[in-house]
């Protein structure tokens, strides 16, 4: 059967507002562990700067 045909359902809508939800929940994820990340990396450039300029002494 064609799926273009089939009737659309208040459970087949309630379905994709929930897949819509749960990517929206991977993207923030996603973000959030991304955002995590830069900060670590941030703060080991500042460190390894650090101990580049006291290896320069």
């Amino acid at each position: 059967m064609d799926r273009s045909r089939e009737p659309i359902t208040i459970d087949k809508v309630l379905d994709i507002i929930r897949q819509y939800i749960e990517a929206a929940r991977h993207v923030h994820q996603y973000q959030t562990e991304c955002e995590a990340m830069s900060e670590r990396l941030v703060r080991l450039k500042d460190k390894l700067d650090g101990s580049s300029e006291q290896l320069r002494r």
